[in-house]
């Protein structure tokens, strides 16, 4: 549906509201909003990304998408894989961290040290070549460009 309908769909049922006695405030409480339904939307959106790299991640780093998905840490190494994609969904899907936090179903600041200590790690050189090949491998999934200068 899009905005303007939804706002007026809205307005007639405040409308018939009023006709029937019943105060606006009490009314526009429990109806959505236009935005509302564009941040249903945002979220939505940032769950499904995050969900596709969870799949990514499961299979490059052969940890199953339930324990990535877990509501506990699990593991050091889930934690771990859990972070890095925070860190590739903040960073190469451009997701804002509440985004992410939404994806992954976790609180932003979790988000926040999970991004500070990819970011922390990427000093060390192999690890900062295992990110980088993942963020290559995001960017050819979502813009379906391989620069093969950068290496397989």
């Amino acid at each position: 549906m899009e905005t303007s309908s939804i706002a007026g769909a809205r307005h007639r049922l405040i409308i018939r509201a009023k006709e029937s006695g019943a105060s606006r405030s009490a009314t526009s409480a429990a109806l959505p909003t236009a935005q509302d339904s564009a941040c249903a939307f945002k979220d939505a959106h940032a769950v499904s990304l995050c969900d596709a790299l969870i799949g990514l991640l499961s299979e490059t780093l052969d940890v199953p998408t339930q324990q990535l998905r877990a509501r506990t840490r699990c593991s050091p190494s889930i934690a771990r894989a859990r972070q890095i994609g925070m860190y590739l969904a903040h960073v190469s899907l451009g997701l804002k961290m509440a985004e992410v936090a939404t994806g992954f179903a976790r609180h932003k600041s979790t988000v926040v040290h999970a991004c500070h200590m990819i970011e922390d790690m990427r000093d060390d050189g192999d690890f900062d070549a295992f990110i980088a090949r993942h963020e290559r491998i995001i960017r050819v999934i979502l813009e379906g460009t391989w620069d093969a200068s950068v290496g397989n």
